[in-house]
């Protein structure tokens, strides 16, 4: 019996196939770890940003709770150390300014906060807002 050889462009066909499935699977692979680390950015700042913010309210309360015990009260900066549930503690940095209004209990508050304080991947929130305070004096 004579054996049939088979034609010399399908001897390597097997072989450029699976160099093209692996191509097409490595491709996936990259754009789906792309999307996962740009989903985690993502999340880290909004995380950020929604810490910011929470510091900048309690930066208010701060303010409001020193003017009723000093009126000559300014303002400061102020670098909390933050941390939650399984995270690693980091700082963040509050700059209370606070000018008086006319009347003895209103003043104007400028409050910046930064989470984490970080000179560039940071979250920056900066919230004004009249205050009226009643002095501990009475």
């Amino acid at each position: 019996m004579m054996q049939r050889k088979m034609p010399y462009y399908r001897r390597g066909a097997a072989i450029v196939a699976a160099v093209v499935l692996l191509a097409v699977v490595v491709v996936t692979l990259g754009v789906a770890m792309r999307q996962v680390a740009s989903s985690q950015q993502r999340t880290r700042e909004q995380r950020w940003a929604l810490q910011a913010t929470y510091l900048a309210e309690s930066a208010f309360d701060r303010a409001r709770g020193q003017l009723a015990r000093n009126q000559e009260y300014r303002g400061e900066t102020w670098k909390p150390e933050v941390s939650g549930p399984g995270s690693v503690a980091e700082q963040g940095s509050i700059t209370i300014e606070i000018q008086p209004q006319a009347g003895e209990e209103a003043f104007h508050c400028h409050v910046t906060a930064m989470f984490p304080d970080q000179p560039v991947h940071r979250a920056q929130v900066q919230i004004s807002r009249q205050l009226t305070v009643r002095t501990n004096n009475d």
